[in-house]
Order: structure tokens, then C-alpha cells, then sequence
């Protein structure tokens, strides 16, 4: 959320919200688009958009605006929208009509600001308006008239320089007209996130009356807002919350189950069903299910918070007991409390040997100390810690005794995973074996670097861009490797300027995928850098993945993406790590690197 004020403008929309009702804040959306008004363009502005049925407004309703909290008045006839919602309306605009909305404005405000007889002797008030106009359909155009005309006004000519100075520096900080509800809701729920909102109390307010404007989703600000409420145990998060059951609570029951059955889905494909955010969309959509009285609904997805659960805090929670004895009661399947769920080796071993690590830090015990009592050598302690080498179950009981691991069920838990990183792994016999090594490996991963000149590589793209650039086998390979991110491995990110400009699937669809390497670009496990078109860099036309088992310096392999499969350098690979280097080396910032995609998604 960009406005300087959040406070003022939180004020202003909750009282133009309750004095003139949606239909005058329509209204407000269009009057926000012109720098300034006078009441002949407010007066066709109304007659052009709302004079047919569903959206008639009255004559009246003009000057109920004008003399609303939202327009200052500046002398001279002129009024302008305040500063402060400025921006939000015009995102209003976006969410609540067609693309070729802010279009026909544009051209309604050009021809009146050439036509109009009351404005003949004011040259600039006339070139603001059209510079408005045209900026909005031609952006980069306007922008380079102004350039060239600033250094060549001084010669003379109808607007003097100070004119073009002053232009430029307003259409370089204008509101983007192609920004969205969504797009404010997400800048704004991040910065409460991260800690960088300037006013944070304020900015959840604002939130809170945006949620209620016409075009906005209720449902989606709220779940923004539980996010927030998760991330930050302190008055701003507390306040989130309230804010957000109160915008549940105000909504349609059915439109909250829709649009938390999308959010379920969306999130358990990009980021699994263990990652904390879909656990708790899967938890209030278990509960709105339960008070809707949807049983079979109700089963499935409770069988899916279970999986979740159980992967990610194991099956003795309280909170995986309690969702368990839910679905009995509903006549599912129950868990069996010392069956391990379904994991491929790479997961059962990555997760034996933090069970077995995080046990012998807790008994005090160091790496050499165990090799003792155990009459092994400390490089075998080692190996089994890092996962480098198998582990037998009658290795395992021994240590899991000299642990004080004594729980019958807790022990036959361990050794069921046990028995299952022992297994070879069991991808479905279609994959071609270059891409089954890719996700072997990726699988056990310590660290992951992904270069891609031409798409956004796999593991980062949604399931809607996959759609349109990936097909079998590949497509299957992909949503595995999708779950990379949701694990949190370090992974460090090089991808082309050509693929961040590559529209795939549509805007909408290209927009999405933006938005989410931007959610991505913010976490604190993934680097990722855009390399520019005027990079001085290596020429590589192929995207590559390495991956190191255990960090940087642990044994890796290289993997160079075909059409169909990969090819797998397992001795040269540190030449493609050095090759990554220099890749990242030439690209942007990574700060700079997210303001670039934010550019793009605007201009899309």
C-alpha cells in the first residue's frame, strides 16, 4: 500500500463508504484517473458510464462528491482527487471493469480537454490533461515527449520549461493504472509481514476498509490478513486478526468456502501440503465445512490436513490427533499412529537424520562421544548424520537406545522411516531417467542454484504458466520439483530478462506468475537475480540445475534441461557452479532484480 497517509486515507474511504454508498464510489474510481477536475468533466464522466441500468447514478450524486472528504478543492473551478486515495481508486477502476475502461476515459478526457472553451487560455492545464490521457494508453511515449521537449523548450515555445519539469516529475511517481486490488492487498499484507510498513496499525485499517469497496474481495483480504496475524505476535498482528474475522463474518458463508477451497488448492500446489500457510488454509476450510454440514467434503479434506500435519509436526500432535479423531468421528479412515506416511527415500532420509541429530544434541552428547559408547568410528557417526550412507535397523535401535528413545511406538515409528530411506526410490516408470536422477537428488537436497534463459524455471512456476509450457512426461516432473521452494532449501536463482517478458498463457496467467516470483524473491531461503537483456555476460541458451547434497561444498551434480530430459555431469559440475557465478555476478541485484518484476507486472 503506497499512500503516504494510511491513516487519512483509511479515514476518507470509511466515510465515503457509509455517506455515498458503491454506486458514487464508482463514481470516484473514474474522477481519480483525470490530474484535475471541473464540473463539466465530472458531469461526463456520470453521463457517459452511468446513465443505463445497473450502474445509474443521479444528477446529484455529482456534487455529492465534490463536496465530499475525497475532492479538494483548488481554486479557479479546478478540484482534484486527494492524494492519498488517489491511487487506490484507480485500482478500484481496474478491479471492477474491463481493460478498456481506463481506455475510453482516456479518450473522454483528450477531446474534452481540447474542446472545452474554458480552458482555451490555460496551455498547461490543457497538456496536463492530455499528458494524463495519453499516459495512460501510451506510457512510453508521453514519457519521451516530455524528455525531449523539457531540453528543447528553452528556445521558446507555448509552455515554458518549469512545465516540463514539473510534468516529468509527476508522471514518474503517477499512479499505475494497471494495478490492481490485489496487487495493493499484496505490497501492503507484505510490508506488515516483513516489518517495513511505515504506519503498520494504520495500513491493517486500510486493509479493512478496502475489503468493503466495490471490486475488492472480502474473503482474499482476509486471508491476507490472518497471514499477517500468524507472522506477528504483537498489537499489529492481534489487530489483523480481529480485522479479518470481522471481514469473514461480514461475507457470504458460501463466497468464504469458495474462494478457501481456491486458496487451499493453489497453496498445496505450489507449496505442498506440509507448509505451514496451506496447514492453516486447510484447518479453517475443515471448520467452515463442518458448520456448513458438508461431511464427504469435509473427510477429504481433513484426510489432506492430516497428511500435512503428520509430515510437518509428526503424528503425535496434538493438533494431528485432534483433526484424526475429527475424521473418525466422521467415519474416515484414521491413521495408523505407527505407520510413517507415504515418503520416497530422499524425504524418509533427510528426516532420519535431523530425528537422529536433533536427539543426540538434546542427550548432550557430542559426534566423538557416541562413536565410543557405540564402539564405532566418528566418521561413521558422521556419514549417518549427514545422510552420505545407509543405516540398518539394528544400528538405528542401538542408537535410538543410547538416546533413551524407549517408547515402543516412537521406535517402530523411527525405524519405519528408517526402512524407508533404505528403499530405492519408486517414481512412476514413465519419467525418463535423466529427470527421476534430477528428482532424486533434489529430493536430499542441502542447496539448489537454477538458471533458466527463456522460461521461469520449473520449480518457481504456477501450476497455470506450467499448463502452457511444459507437457508429459515433463509436466509430471514439474509439479514434483514444485515442491522444492515449500521445503525451504537455499536456492539461489538466475533467470533471463526474456522470461520475465514472455506473456505465457495470457495476462492473467503471466500476472499470477509474476506476482508469485515476487512472494518467492521475499523468502528468506531463496536469491533470485533477472539477468538483463545488456548483461556482459556468458552466452548460455540452455537452463541447468545443480545440486549439492550438503551445502556449497558437498557432493553435487549438474543437470543440463533438454526437450525431453537432462543430461547429468556428475564430475564437472563445479564448471556449472562457476558458470552460475558468473551468471549471477552479471545480473541485477536481488533488490533491484524484485523492482524489475514489479515493473513488468505493472506494464502487463
Amino acid at each position: 500500500m503506497t499512500s503516504p497517509n494510511p491513516a487519512g486515507a483509511a479515514s476518507r474511504l470509511a466515510t465515503i463508504r457509509r455517506m455515498l454508498g458503491p454506486a458514487v464510489i464508482e463514481l470516484a474510481y473514474h474522477a481519480a484517473v483525470p490530474a484535475v477536475l471541473d464540473v463539466g468533466l465530472l458531469h461526463l464522466l456520470r453521463i457517459n458510464f452511468f446513465l443505463d441500468p445497473p450502474r445509474e447514478l443521479p444528477y446529484h450524486a455529482e456534487s455529492a462528491l465534490l463536496l465530499s472528504p475525497l475532492v479538494r478543492d483548488l481554486g479557479g473551478g479546478l478540484y482534484e482527487i486527494e492524494p492519498d486515495v488517489r491511487e487506490l481508486l484507480i485500482a478500484g477502476l481496474t478491479s471492477s471493469f474491463d481493460e478498456q475502461r481506463l481506455t475510453q476515459i482516456a479518450v473522454l478526457l483528450d477531446r474534452y480537454a481540447t474542446r472545452n472553451p474554458s480552458w482555451r487560455d490555460r496551455p498547461e492545464l490543457v497538456a496536463a490533461q492530455r499528458v494524463t490521457a495519453v499516459g495512460i494508453v501510451s506510457p512510453d511515449r508521453t514519457a519521451a515527449w516530455l524528455a525531449d521537449d523539457h531540453h528543447g523548450s528553452e528556445s521558446g515555445g507555448a509552455l515554458p520549461r518549469e512545465w516540463f519539469v514539473a510534468m516529468r516529475a509527476q508522471f514518474d511517481i503517477r499512479p499505475d493504472p494497471s494495478r490492481t486490488f490485489d496487487d495493493a492487498v499484496f505490497d501492503a499484507t507484505r510490508e506488515l509481514r516483513d516489518g517495513s510498513a511505515a504506519a503498520p496499525l494504520a495500513t491493517v485499517r486500510l486493509l479493512g476498509e478496502v475489503a468493503l469497496l466495490p471490486g475488492a474481495e472480502a474473503v482474499d483480504v482476509a486471508v491476507s490478513l490472518d497471514g499477517v496475524a500468524r507472522s506477528r505476535d504483537d498489537a499489529v498482528g492481534r489487530n489483523a486478526g480481529t480485522v479479518a474475522a470481522g471481514l469473514r463474518d461480514g461475507a457470504d458463508r458460501s463466497t468464504v468456502l469458495d474462494r478457501l477451497r481456491l486458496r487451499a488448492s493453489t497453496l498445496t500446489g505450489r507449496l505442498g501440503v506440509d507448509h505451514p500457510e496451506t496447514i492453516t488454509v486447510l484447518q479453517e476450510l475443515a471448520e467452515l465445512l463442518r458448520a456448513h454440514e458438508l461431511p464427504d467434503e469435509e473427510r477429504a479434506t481433513l484426510t489432506a490436513l492430516i497428511q500435512g500435519l503428520t509430515l510437518a509436526y509428526g503424528e503425535r500432535d496434538p493438533r494431528t490427533v485432534a483433526a484424526s479423531e475429527r475424521l473418525r468421528a466422521l467415519g474416515g479412515d484414521a491413521v495408523p499412529v505407527a505407520t510413517p506416511p507415504p515418503m520416497n527415500s530422499g524425504q524418509a532420509r533427510r528426516r532420519l537424520t535431523e530425528r537422529l541429530r536433533g536427539l543426540r544434541i538434546s542427550c548432550g552428547l557430542t559426534q566423538a562421544q557416541v562413536a565410543d559408547d557405540l564402539e564405532w568410528s566418528i566418521s561413521k557417526v558422521m556419514r549417518i548424520e549427514s545422510g552420505a550412507v545407509g543405516l540398518s535397523e539394528t544400528d538405528l535401535r542401538a542408537m535410538l537406545q543410547l538416546y533413551g528413545v524407549t517408547d515402543a511406538v516412537e521406535v517402530e515409528e523411527t525405524a519405519a522411516v528408517g526402512r524407508a530411506a533404505r528403499q530405492r526410490s519408486t517414481l512412476p516408470q514413465h519419467f525418463p531417467a535423466g529427470w527421476a536422477k534430477l528428482l532424486e537428488r533434489e529430493d536430499i537436497a542441502g542447496r539448489v542454484w537454477l538458471y533458466d534463459p527463456l522460461l521461469v524455471p520449473m520449480p518457481l512456476r504456477t501450476e497455470d504458466y506450467a499448463q502452457h509450457v511444459e507437457q508429459e512426461p515433463v509436466l509430471g516432473v514439474g509439479q514434483i520439483r514444485r515442491r522444492l521452494i515449500g521445503r525451504s532449501v537455499p536456492t539461489a536463482v538466475v533467470v533471463g530478462d526474456a522470461a520475465i517478458h514472455r506473456m505465457v498463457g495470457g495476462r492473467s496467467v503471466f500476472r499470477d506468475q509474476l506476482r508469485w516470483l515476487i512472494e518467492i524473491a521475499d523468502s528468506a531461503h531463496v536469491s533470485l537475480r533477472v539477468l538483463g537483456f545488456e548483461a556482459s555476460a556468458p552466452v548460455v541458451p540452455y537452463a541447468f540445475t545443480v545440486v549439492s547434497e550438503e551445502g556449497a561444498d558437498g557432493p553435487a551434480a549438474a543437470f543440463v534441461e533438454e526437450p525431453s530430459d537432462v543430461r547429468i555431469f556428475d564430475v564437472p559440475w563445479r564448471s556449472y557452479l562457476d558458470l552460475f557465478d558468473d551468471l549471477r555476478d552479471a545480473a541485477r541485484s536481488e533488490a533491484d532484480s524484485r523492482r524489475w518484476i514489479e515493473s513488468v507486472m505493472g506494464q502487463a
